[in-house]
């Protein structure tokens, strides 16, 4: 069973990933396989529903995400990304990659992501660890805690 800090992770970096503006896009349009295993929104939505259970793990991690006071922000990112998955399943125009990043429940999914989940990039170690040092991965910079969390502050330039 994954454990809250890689599934939050997990979660960041996909949110990171759909509130850059030019990463799926180059990934969805342009067929650039170093951007995302996520090849079109069918394989990201398989990823966050199913891989990561973005619904279940919600609910089983309110209880940390509310200690973050992230529960609310994390239930209208569920939400809206639901609403985007049934747009795209409800209507096979969506279906085109440069229609759906250019559609209305898209922008609405980014915008909410922008201001509200990118200050959680920056997160206090957990289990009492303490901040050891900084290293650069991947073009993504990042707090290594004495638990062995690699955690990005810091978005990836699109």
């Amino acid at each position: 069973m994954i454990d809250f800090d890689t599934w939050f992770r997990n979660i960041l970096a996909t949110s990171d990933l759909i509130a850059s503006e030019g990463a799926l896009l180059k990934a969805w349009l342009r067929g650039d396989q170093t951007v995302t295993s996520a090849y079109d929104h069918s394989e990201l939505a398989t990823q966050m529903l199913g891989d990561l259970e973005l619904e279940e793990q919600t609910r089983r991690f309110s209880r940390e995400l509310e200690k973050l006071k992230a529960l609310e922000l994390m239930n209208a990112f569920l939400r809206a990304f639901l609403d985007v998955d049934e747009a795209v399943r409800d209507n096979p125009t969506l279906a085109n990659p440069e229609i759906l990043l250019n559609s209305n429940q898209w922008t609405s999914l980014r915008f909410l992501i922008l201001p509200g989940v990118r200050p959680l990039f920056t997160r206090q170690p957990t289990h009492g660890a303490t901040k050891k040092h900084e290293q650069k991965a991947h073009g993504h910079q990042n707090e290594i805690f004495s638990d062995g969390v690699p955690v990005p502050v810091q978005r990836v330039p699109s």
